[in-house]
Order: structure tokens, then sequence, then C-alpha cells
């Protein structure tokens, strides 16, 4: 509910299929596509090799650039209906591209690299057009990767974009952390620009508490209004008060979708699985005259995971803004139901 009015809409509806083709040369595939924010998109389309030798996996197609762990991880695993307003304003969403992955054992370090093109306008991803991107993150385990779900981890991460050719406009802006919010904060576009993004990633796992934080910085140069930097960050922990453990895939860098451990039954009067989550993130989109604006947000979560298909989805929400026409509180309670075939 948000000013007092309440809506309903449809967040995301995916249908997709992955594979392999075993003929010739080995390929695996995925076709997916999604309904968001009114729209069709075409999300993960690609074809996959694994050449074995210098690098694990190549993929080309419609893919998400390796940038930023929260932007990366489905939506079946994170903690939050949506990912937090620094992320949505800085990662650059699905674009057409080519990258490749690889990972060392010791120390135990995984990378990501690609080269891709512009992408489609998206909800929640940076808003800018620029004809060409270089994303690179590269992922180290200190204590490596335990085999046993039940050991700590620990994840850091650095990544870097870089969006060139002057003939691009960049832009960046959030919402509030909800498909229902109006953007509040927006740089405006940026015409003729090229822009640096820097990252950096932490997330720890004890048990069934996961800490997770990031910052993430970008520079902005233009020929008509000179440089620009915004940045933004968020810190947040989750907790399963049903006691599972948060999958981590070590060649990715990634957490996978968490199961409850023993689902949700009538009969065996069993509940499912119940997680707590809460973030705080600040993006600042203000630059000498550019006023963008700041945000700053405080999100409290609930997720009720009946089985490994069903989950029922709560969010309280928060957001100061300062420094543009939108300045003031805005309060957003939201539910979300997320089925899976």
């Amino acid at each position: 509910m948000q000013d007092d009015e309440w809506q309903v809409s449809l967040r995301r509806l995916r249908i997709e299929t992955l594979g392999r083709i075993s003929y010739g040369l080995d390929t695996r595939y995925k076709i997916s596509f999604g309904a968001e924010d009114g729209k069709i998109y075409l999300n993960d389309f690609w074809l996959g090799w694994n050449p074995g030798r210098y690098v694990e996996r190549i993929r080309f197609g419609y893919l998400d650039p390796p940038f930023s762990l929260q932007a990366l991880t489905s939506a079946q695993e994170r903690s939050f209906m949506e990912t937090a307003a620094p992320v949505a304003a800085f990662a650059p969403g699905y674009r057409l591209g080519i990258e490749f992955r690889d990972r060392f054992l010791d120390p135990d370090v995984s990378w990501i690299s690609s080269l891709s093109s512009v992408g489609q306008s998206q909800a929640f991803s940076d808003a800018s057009d620029s004809p060409f991107r270089f994303s690179l993150r590269t992922i180290w385990r200190p204590g490596g990767a335990p085999l046993d779900e039940s050991e700590s981890l620990t994840h850091l991460a650095l990544a870097l974009g870089w969006s060139f050719s002057g003939k691009g406009d960049t832009q960046f802006r959030a919402r509030p952390e909800s498909t229902l919010a109006d953007f509040l904060v927006d740089t405006g576009r940026i015409e003729d620009s090229s822009s640096a993004q820097l990252g950096f990633e932490f997330a720890r796992r004890e048990g069934p508490l996961t800490v997770k934080a990031e910052w993430i910085g970008s520079w902005v140069a233009s020929a008509d209004v000179g440089s620009h930097f915004f940045s933004g960050g968020y810190f947040e922990v989750a907790w399963t008060l049903t006691g599972e453990v948060r999958p981590y895939d070590s060649r990715s860098g990634l957490f996978t979708p968490m199961q409850p451990s023993v689902p949700f039954s009538w009969e065996r009067r069993t509940s499912g699985g119940l997680e707590f989550a809460t973030r705080l993130s600040h993006v600042d989109l203000s630059d000498r005259e550019l006023h963008g604006g700041r945000m700053t947000t405080v999100n409290a979560s609930t997720i009720w995971s009946l089985n490994k298909w069903a989950r029922l989805h709560f969010d309280l929400i928060y957001a100061n803004v300062k420094g543009n026409p939108n300045e003031g509180g805005n309060f957003i309670g939201q539910m979300r139901i997320e089925l899976g075939l």
C-alpha cells in the first residue's frame, strides 16, 4: 500500500527452458521470456560451451553482465522482493553479449567477464543506452568453499564495468524498492557520455544467518556537462528461523535458491520455511549541478516458503528522499505470492 492506495499487479511472469544438445559440438542452452512492468522482455537467452582449457565456460546471447551480487542473484533466492535501490540504479540488466568464466582452487578465486551491447529498458536496472559495455567480476573465498553447506563461508568480490562510446546516453534512477512506486531519484539523461563503475561485495554465511553488503560507485564523463560521480550501497541481514542454510555456487560466486527443509503440510502439521530479513540502503544521484536526489531506504522482510514451488513474501519499506522535488518520506507495505512450476 502506498499513499493510502491499494495496488495489485503482476510483477513477473517467466516461461523458460534449459537444456543440452550433444549432437556435434556439445552445447547448452537457455531460452527465457518474461513479462514485467506491463512489458514483454527477452531474459536469459543463450548458448553455452565448456571448453575446459583456460576457460571453463563460454556463453553467447542475451545475458546479465557480471556486476553486483544482488543483481545477478535469482529472484527465488533474494530475501527481499526487489534489489536494493543502488543496485537497481547502477546494475546493467540484460544485454546482448559474450561471457567467459573460470575458477582457480588455490587460492579459491572465480572470475567472469563479458563484452555486451545495448539492452532493453528494464524497471530495475541501469537506464543507460551505451552501445558497448565491458564487465569483469572477480570473487575470492578466503577460507575456500566448504563442501558441507552447514559450514561458514566468506565471499569477497570486486566488480568493474565500463560503458564506452561517446554516442550513448547515461541515466541512473531508482524506485523505493517497490515496483508499485515511481522513480524517486533520477539523474536524467546525460547525453553523449561514457561511464565506469566500481563495485565491492561482501557476504558471510554462518548457518542460518547470512550477511551481505555492497558498495557501487559510478564515474560519468560527458563533453557537455563534464565529469560526475554517483554512488550507493546497502547492508542486509537475513535469518532463517526454521534452520535452512543458504546454498552457494562457487563457480558463479552466487547464492542459489533455498528450499524449506520440511515443506508445509496440514496433515503433518509442518510449517515450511520462515525467514526474516532487514536491509538499509542509500543511493546518491546528485553531484554539482545535477540534482538527481539522495534516497535512504529501510526494508523489513518476511518470507514464508511453503515448499520449493510456492512462497509468500511481505515487505515493509520506508524511503526518505532529499535533494530533489520528491523530498519527503514514503511508507510502503507490499505482499507477493510467488509460484513456480
